[in-house]
């Protein structure tokens, strides 16, 4: 069981995403649930459009989920972990680790030198699709003599190199979609070696699995096209073909592809935004599998336990934001006061409602109030606001439906007395006692619970949606519950 090997191969062309992540826990907690092992292998050989910065992004997202691999590189060095170092294609490369499996592949007769032309390829296309032809490579290299070849090279042409193809039918039983089956005889030798001396995708990629010993290949279906040709790659070199198992697509609500315009949907948006890595465990492993129990709720050790590509389904996965929401809330309840309020300091800090020196035993207080309604991280800037600093007053809303602004102004009044005559020594009450001091003030002129208690909130928070007034007045300063409502019942007059 544990010569079980998976590999998360992202290109650093951009920033980590929930796409990338799924790919990544599926193939990491498969490894673990198999006692495997967990390979990061970064595919930077496209110089032009990979950077050091997403690939310590991707380094950084996956660490911040905890997707901890077991080679690769190693974050903020040039040092790998592993016996199949380097973790980098370009470095592969560089070594020549690539040379030898072109030079076999030549010296078996399964590879050749193509000089085609970029003109004379587009000219097969053109007569292929004349004759309603699909496009492919003719071959036309394929049986190149000697002298054509001294004339080519005589005329100074590049060349690529090609795989020698045959026409076979190509069958694998892919772990998630079932029995796949290609007919070789409809594919054209595909280029493996550009002219530059750069091996391509399909190739390097074969390439590192099988020096890499990887056993399985977990990766989304967009890869399947790429299958039957890595496959050809593997039975021309003599090896043995690992697993494949193609994950569904995730598609947007309405059951579009995703892409740009669907919105950054990157781990550091999220991250920024705040959702926690358990809710972004916990959506990602949804994205396509479950249990078949009714449970949705699942611990990222949880998954480890559970986790079976047997349960992962053929149809497309949904991204559903609201799902997300709803998941983040669940673990937002499921952390301790402690967690949750350092969870939300950055946010009430880069809001400028604290700073440095803030009361952490107050900010404790006012998040106990809230947790219960945030689905969100960031959302505690707009839900305690007014914990930290005035809002804008609007007298109307003072006013609650069949009350009148003379039953709201004397429900107010009533309340500011109540408070003001209760000693700073025995303050705050609590929350039963604070709701009985405003039925005192309510039955001082027999008046109804909107003309007091509504009012009250509206004046403390400036918000129609809050915790309850008397839960407010243990959390605010005696001294800024008596302002707010001062200045309230001044707005009515």
């Amino acid at each position: 069981m544990n010569n079980i090997r998976l590999r998360f191969p992202p290109s650093p062309t951009g920033k980590f995403h929930i796409g990338s992540a799924r790919t990544a826990l599926f193939s990491y907690l498969y490894a673990r649930k198999m006692g495997g092992t967990f390979v990061l292998r970064l595919e930077d050989t496209d110089q032009s459009r990979s950077t050091k910065e997403f690939e310590e992004n991707i380094m950084e997202g996956m660490e911040w989920l905890g997707l901890n691999w077991d080679e690769g590189p190693i974050p903020g060095t040039n040092k790998y972990k592993g016996d199949f170092a380097p973790y980098r294609q370009i470095e592969r490369f560089r070594e020549g680790l690539y040379q030898p499996y072109i030079d076999k592949l030549f010296k078996e007769d399964r590879a050749y030198y193509c000089y085609c032309t970029p003109e004379e390829l587009e000219e097969e296309k053109k007569a292929q699709a004349e004759k309603k032809e699909a496009p492919k490579y003719t071959g036309k290299c394929r049986e190149c003599s000697k002298e054509k070849i001294e004339q080519y090279e005589k005329e100074g042409r590049s060349k690529v190199v090609r795989l020698r193809l045959n026409p076979e039918i190509i069958k694998y039983k892919d772990i998630i979609k079932g029995d796949i089956e290609f007919d070789m005889a409809l594919y054209g030798d595909p280029v493996i070696v550009r002219s530059d001396g750069m091996p391509l995708y399909n190739f390097v990629v074969v390439v590192d699995d099988l020096t890499m010993k990887i056993t399985h290949v977990i990766r989304g279906e967009d890869h399947i096209s790429n299958t039957p040709i890595q496959i050809a790659i593997y039975k021309a070199l003599g090896a043995g073909v690992p697993e494949f198992g193609h994950l569904p697509l995730t598609l947007t609500p309405d059951k579009k592809k995703m892409s740009k315009r669907f919105g950054d949907i990157s781990i550091d948006k999220y991250k920024k935004e705040g959702y926690l890595k358990e809710a972004l465990i916990n959506f990602a492993a949804l994205l396509g599998w479950s249990s078949g129990t009714e449970q949705e709720i699942y611990s990222k050790e949880e998954l480890e336990k559970v986790f079976s590509l047997a349960r992962v389904q053929k149809s497309n996965a949904i991204f559903d934001v609201e799902r997300l929401n709803w998941l983040n809330g669940v673990w937002i309840r499921k952390l301790s006061l402690d967690r949750i309020t350092a969870e939300c300091i950055p946010y009430l800090k880069e809001a400028k409602l604290i700073n440095d020196d803030f009361d952490r035993i107050y900010v404790e207080k006012v998040i106990s109030l809230v947790k219960e309604r945030l689905k969100i991280l960031s959302e505690v800037i707009d839900l305690t606001a007014y914990f930290f600093k005035d809002l804008v007053l609007n007298p109307e809303k003072l006013v609650f439906r069949k009350s009148t602004i003379e039953t709201t102004k004397q429900g107010l009044e009533d309340v500011i007395i109540l408070f003001e005559d209760t000693p700073m020594s025995k303050w705050p009450l609590n929350v039963d006692e604070m709701n009985n001091l405003m039925n005192e003030a309510k039955n001082m002129h027999n008046l109804s619970n909107g003309d007091v208690f509504w009012p009250v909130r509206y004046a403390l928070s400036f918000s129609e949606a809050s915790p309850s007034p008397a839960e407010l007045l243990t959390v605010l300063p005696k001294e800024v519950s008596l302002k707010r409502l001062k200045a309230a019942l001044k707005s009515l007059s």
